[in-house]
């Protein structure tokens, strides 16, 4: 009876630990679904950042679309963080992470100072230098973190062998 219980106890222990932990992520079995679920998402953010610098719609409009772009970018980081690599490879999903990080940022601070400048009323000749400095801070910037993915994403269709849109 005692080896009995001794070989259940064991069999117990060896069937809860081999089965392990599970990945509850969501997983892609297709790497061009992989890629598109990320660009799609990518894509968004940076819908909302173009129609953050609408300067048309006036600047109530703008800065309350830099709320959205903080929103959206929170809200992608954490779909982000609920997928799994693909093949191993996460270098495009960290990059698009780093993306939206930045976005959240410049959505809290330097595109309301730029919106706040850009669209005053009383914006003087002196107002320029500082308005153009951060436009070219943000254009620099945003470049960068689009190259950033642009590459990686062409890193990985080579990977991969998938062609990008």
């Amino acid at each position: 009876m005692k080896l009995f219980n001794r070989i259940t106890a064991l069999l117990s222990f060896i069937v809860l630990f081999s089965c392990g932990p599970t990945d509850n992520r969501k997983s892609f079995t297709d790497v061009t679904e992989y890629n598109d679920f990320i660009i799609d998402n990518i894509n968004l953010i940076d819908q909302l950042y173009v129609t953050t610098l609408d300067d048309k719609s006036g600047r109530e409009y703008c800065l309350a679309q830099c709320d959205s772009l903080i929103i959206q970018s929170e809200k992608t980081i954490e779909l982000l963080n609920g997928i799994q690599p693909y093949d191993g490879d996460s270098s495009l999903a960290m990059a698009a992470k780093g993306f939206c990080i930045y976005m959240g940022a410049i959505g809290k601070k330097d595109l309301p100072e730029f919106i706040n400048i850009a669209l005053n009323p009383n914006i003087t000749v002196d107002d320029l230098p500082k308005m153009n400095s951060e436009a070219k801070k943000l254009d620099e910037n945003y470049e960068i973190q689009m190259n950033k993915i642009e590459t990686i994403q062409k890193a990985l269709s080579k990977k991969f062998n998938y062609t990008v849109k």
